[in-house]
């Protein structure tokens, strides 16, 4: 069954989150795309995924169009793609919920500011609308 995760993170805490998932689900060998809003953005987060735990290495990429031969099992997209056919969607920036449910599992930050939230429980109730099961983690 398609799941969703909304997790409760401050702005402060999103990055070493996000980390956490990518480590869990890089050691599970689940392949994962975490979409972002923009290029810098992007390049962002693959820095940080890359010196964040110096003893963790883990490969993953940018990606700008299909690989699915590739032979890495993260992808960082600013643009809605599935270049590795990832089963997993961390949502670090809001993309179209219509991207987003042709994935299995999606995990949504929300962040704790007043526009966040509105935008989280209007995703959440879409989400739920499409047969997903729902989870909220403080």
């Amino acid at each position: 069954m398609k799941s969703a995760t909304f997790l409760n993170v401050k702005e402060k805490d999103k990055n070493k989150l996000l980390f956490e998932l990518v480590e869990r689900f890089y050691y599970e060998g689940e392949k994962i795309v975490i979409f972002t809003s923009d290029e810098d953005r992007a390049n962002e987060l693959d820095r940080f995924i890359w010196v964040y735990k110096q003893e963790s290495f883990i490969p993953h990429k940018i990606f700008k169009y299909s690989e699915e031969d590739a032979p890495e099992k993260i992808a960082v997209v600013y643009e809605e793609l599935n270049p590795i056919t990832a089963k997993v969607l961390i949502v670090y920036d809001k993309c179209n919920l219509n991207f987003a449910v042709n994935f299995e599992r999606i995990y949504e930050f929300v962040e704790q500011n007043r526009d966040d939230i509105l935008e989280s429980r209007k995703r959440y109730k879409f989400y739920k609308e499409k047969g997903f099961l729902m989870h909220y983690e403080e």
